[in-house]
């Protein structure tokens, strides 16, 4: 369930939360609202032949 700001407050810890299904659309979007276009989340190319690693990951 989303929370709102109003409902959180300084001190408050909540669980981590697994998401399954992220799409590569929703990682781009969120690399544009956060401004972080750290090739590593966003390019196929960049991310496997010369990061080494098998895809883009999200941000966290």
């Amino acid at each position: 369930m989303a929370l709102s700001a109003s409902q959180l407050n300084v001190g408050d810890s909540y669980s981590e939360q697994i998401v399954d299904d992220l799409t590569r659309t929703q990682i781009v979007q969120y690399a544009g609202a956060s401004g972080d276009y750290n090739p590593v989340h966003t390019d196929e190319k960049f991310v496997t032949e010369v990061a080494g690693y098998p895809t883009v990951f999200a941000h966290g």
